[in-house]
């Protein structure tokens, strides 16, 4: 049998703008066999992060939330994910993001699932609710209403038009009906129907990330029995579309070449002190990440 420990991660922290690297510390040692991280968030004095982490006896990797200060030093254990993790990057394509709140960290998964937290102390994980996560504290429950889990307060988003609906504290993100030889469109509205934009893309049933971005897939022709992607042409190839809705415009992530693998991670949310949100995704030599630094583009507030 293979021994877990020969594979144990080495965290380290990465300084963009001296590109140097610092050791952290190392996974400690575990019957296990440590995955992956599938997501992190910090704080000024904390790292938390989701792991996937392989057992000898299961088909499965279990999700487990770790910790350690942000300065290095120890890493320590505090929960599991959920009760029944989900395998990530799975059948469902189900991924689990997180934030810390304080002493507690919250966690959600990415399809309108149920919102946990825990004392970062760790203990018990608590329910808290279910909705789709935009900016925490705003969860939306898929129809008429965004709540804020803290405070109780309700907006509704009754006005909001397009096919199913996704919420923040003040946007929304819907699709357009498909039609036969049309662009594939997304709507990008404010929760009062105003402000209304169409954008080329393919909804992929999630809110504008902190009421600003909206990740699309790229645009694609609708036939009879068939469809034409502008991938096809080799413009977009895999890539995600990104919006902006400050300065309504698009680009496109270019990701690896070819269709990822099961289970293979794209674009992912990161997390930095300033606390300005990073997306990371890997080259297509897998030996390099590619950083983006959302809080560098200019426009309002988040």
């Amino acid at each position: 049998m293979a021994d877990p420990n020969e594979h144990r991660p080495i965290l380290v922290n990465y300084d963009r703008r001296t590109g140097r690297h610092r050791l952290l510390g190392t996974v400690p040692e575990s019957a296990a066999r440590y995955h992956r991280i599938e997501n992190v968030s910090v704080s000024d004095s904390q790292i938390v992060w989701i792991a996937a982490v392989r057992h000898p006896d299961r088909t499965s990797p279990e999700l487990q939330l770790w910790t350690m200060p942000i300065t290095g030093g120890h890493i320590r254990f505090v929960a599991l994910v959920a009760p029944d993790p989900q395998r990530p990057g799975g059948r469902d394509g189900r991924m689990y993001r997180l934030e810390l709140a304080g002493d507690q960290i919250v966690w959600w998964d990415d399809r309108g699932g149920p919102i946990y937290r825990v004392p970062l102390a760790g203990g018990t994980p608590a329910l808290m609710g279910s909705g789709h996560v935009s900016t925490w504290p705003w969860v939306h429950d898929g129809k008429n209403t965004v709540t804020n889990l803290v405070t109780g307060e309700k907006r509704s988003a009754e006005k909001v038009d397009g096919t199913d609906r996704r919420c923040g504290p003040d946007w929304c993100v819907s699709g357009v009906a498909r039609a036969a030889d049309r662009l594939t469109e997304v709507i990008v509205q404010r929760r009062d129907g105003s402000h209304r934009s169409i954008v080329p893309g393919g909804f992929r049933r999630n809110p504008l990330f902190r009421d600003r971005f909206g990740f699309f897939d790229p645009p694609k022709v609708i036939g009879e029995g068939s469809s034409i992607s502008t991938a096809r042409v080799g413009t977009l190839e895999n890539g995600s579309v990104i919006y902006d809705r400050c300065a309504d415009r698009s680009a496109v992530l270019r990701l690896k070449e070819g269709k990822p693998a099961e289970g293979e991670l794209t674009v992912q949310v990161g997390g930095s002190l300033s606390g300005s949100p990073l997306l990371f995704w890997q080259d297509d030599a897998r030996k390099r990440y590619m950083v983006m630094d959302l809080a560098a583009i200019p426009g309002q507030g988040y």
